[in-house]
């Protein structure tokens, strides 16, 4: 999933890149304003902190696009506060973020202690340190990957250790950013917050993989809206749909049907179709298109709305080279 943004070889946040040149777009002389920069801050603390890649991102974000002076000072105050609070939390060992208490408790394990090695009774005392919050955080991850390389162990300590990392183990930031592309995706690009958005971590993911795949699951995802919103060359699309439902007419202006589609999108659910080719006919929990079309070929979304049975298929090509499309079916 493409939640970064490489620029001169550096990874940035391209949720947050994202937002802040839709912000500079046909807005008066482009500066990003105060209220501007309290959504992006928003944004970055969306889980409750702010991250490596989010910290660096702003920093470029602050020194590539026009700022009011407020605005610039409100960020760069945000970001020295942050700063305060990582110098309590973390240890920066080579310019990356540990959990100093993780280390600190490491350290007095094998201090003064017989060989020097972590024992299971001392594995099992560090354990509540590496994931006192129920899951493992990227700055324990590194911590609990150098205290393995680098400190010694009894072999049945480290057994222990290293199972209960596997049985808890995430990758934290990047669903983290993630989620933050995805909610952009939604509540700012196309402003359906109550749009139920409904798909699994582990489908998306194989499906990243497959050999014709050249599209994340986020820009999967804006294709297929843009496809509800835009498409209507097909008589049986969404937004023929919308127009025939409230007698809209030909010569209506757009947004007073986009302001119709987004009315509906708000009780509607559009969902991720998983693919479901392993499993028997009767196992499955989705019918493929009635088109034909495969996942193996397509990312495959389904909507589902209140005001109709009717089920529309979101057709995205997962080349990138051809125009989503979609098409109802009753």
């Amino acid at each position: 999933m493409n939640y970064y943004r490489l620029i001169d070889g550096i990874r940035y946040d391209r949720a947050l890149i994202i937002s802040a040149e839709f912000k500079t777009k046909g807005q008066g002389d482009g500066r990003i304003s105060m209220e501007e920069a309290q959504e992006l801050w928003r944004q970055a603390m969306d889980g409750g902190r702010v991250t490596e890649s989010e910290e660096r991102t702003l920093i470029y974000l602050l020194d590539i696009l026009n700022w009011t002076e407020g605005a610039e000072n409100f960020v760069r105050e945000k970001l020295q506060e942050e700063r305060e609070v990582i110098k309590s939390y973390y240890q920066i060992i080579n310019g990356k973020r540990h959990d100093r208490r993780l280390l600190r408790e490491a350290d007095k394990l094998i201090k003064g202690k017989g060989d020097g090695r972590i024992s299971l009774e001392d594995a099992k005392n560090l354990w509540p340190f590496a994931a006192d919050s129920g899951e493992i955080k990227v700055e324990e991850n590194r911590s609990i990957k150098l205290i393995l390389e680098q400190y010694n162990w009894t072999e049945n300590a480290r057994e222990w250790f290293e199972e209960r990392v596997r049985e808890i183990s995430r990758e934290p930031e990047e669903t983290h950013h993630f989620l933050s592309l995805i909610q952009y995706i939604l509540n700012q690009q196309f402003q359906v917050p109550r749009l139920q958005l409904e798909y699994n971590l582990p489908g998306i993911q194989k499906q990243t993989f497959l050999p014709k795949n050249n599209l994340s699951f986020d820009e999967a995802l804006e294709m297929a809206l843009e496809s509800i919103f835009y498409y209507k060359e097909d008589s049986n699309s969404f937004r023929t749909f919308i127009n025939q439902v409230f007698e809209l007419g030909d010569n209506i202006r757009e947004e007073v049907e986009f302001g119709k589609i987004k009315e509906v999108l708000s009780k509607a659910k559009l969902s991720f179709l998983p693919d479901e080719s392993g499993l028997d006919e009767d196992d499955r929990q989705y019918d493929l298109p009635p088109n034909g079309e495969t996942i193996s070929d397509n990312w495959i979304f389904l909507l589902q709305t209140e005001i109709s049975d009717h089920i529309f298929y979101v057709i995205v090509d997962r080349s990138g080279e051809s125009d989503a499309y979609n098409y109802g079916f009753n």
